[in-house]
């Protein structure tokens, strides 16, 4: 059956819609920053909400004109974290007519990590990092053995630019600490990667900017290069106005008051995990989901 899977996150919203033989028929991502503000306020503001409703009410009517049969909605780290996001959910499924679910940090890792290791599965090998880095939270994932070790932090580019207005030291000081807990609060975490799949918006707008092409370079899903990339392109965007950085080709419209911060983050996972080399993946908890409904 045709299926697809829709993503409300803190930075954007995204549409993933499989064919009858699971094959990719449509994906579309559209930054709509529903977590403005929610990091300070608890709520998820007017604005932001409205701008999402816009965004899902084209979804829902290409979902009708695909004669999409199966569809689940989950929104992510903004819609947690938010006092009204529940309320919030309830609109969208009115909307949408499909299953809109608020999904726990540790299930957006493991849906994660089921995207990416179907896509990547001569990558994604024991003690892998699979890495996503959001708008308002991180997911980590690992396989460990038998173990799928799948982890939620409250780390994201949005909500650290937010909450530091732009002091890159001070958000560097608030990931590391993190990152030091997590690989305290269970050793098998603390294993090195020096291999690291990244998804999600900050990997992919990096890889971009590397190729220096558009979303549509055939090479970017899977595109390997030198953890050091994220460095170098770090200091290059954040001794630049917000117009110079739009200005650079693979810089996707909306992501450049957000992306030094979401590169600082990125070094810091590599640092932390001795990663010498990152994948850029396009598989992502939209696949895990579409597949979900796929086979279930």
């Amino acid at each position: 059956m045709r299926v697809a899977a829709l993503d409300c996150g803190t930075n954007s919203t995204r549409l993933l819609i499989l064919d009858h033989d699971g094959t990719v028929r449509r994906r579309e991502n559209v930054i709509t920053r529903l977590g403005d503000r929610v990091d300070s306020s608890g709520r998820l503001a007017d604005d932001a909400q409205q701008r999402v409703v816009d965004v899902v009410r084209g979804f829902a009517r290409t979902l009708r004109d695909d004669g999409v049969e199966r569809a689940r909605l989950v929104g992510t780290s903004a819609v947690r974290q938010a006092a009204n996001g529940q309320d919030f959910m309830a609109q969208l499924h009115e909307i949408l007519g499909f299953p809109c679910d608020i999904i726990e940090g540790h299930e957006e890792a493991r849906l994660s990590f089921l995207g990416a290791r179907g896509a990547l599965p001569e990558v994604i090998v024991d003690n892998t990092m699979v890495f996503d880095i959001g708008g308002g939270s991180t997911e980590f994932c690992r396989l460990s053995g038998n173990d799928l070790l799948a982890v939620s932090l409250p780390v994201g580019c949005v909500r650290f630019e937010e909450r530091w207005a732009g002091d890159l030291e001070s958000s560097r000081r608030d990931v590391r600490g993190q990152l030091d807990s997590l690989v305290m609060s269970d050793a098998r975490w603390a294993t090195h990667s020096t291999t690291a799949v990244g998804l999600a918006g900050t990997m992919a707008t990096l890889a971009h900017l590397e190729l220096g092409t558009d979303d549509r370079d055939p090479r970017y899903p899977g595109f390997r290069f030198p953890a050091t990339t994220a460095t170098t392109w770090r200091e290059i965007l954040a001794g630049e106005s917000i117009e110079q950085r739009a200005a650079h080709r693979g810089m996707r419209a909306g992501r450049e008051g957000v992306i030094v911060t979401g590169l600082m983050i990125l070094e810091e996972i590599c640092a932390r995990w001795q990663v010498v080399n990152l994948v850029a993946g396009e598989a992502d908890i939209l696949d895990g989901v579409a597949g979900e409904l796929r086979s279930n």
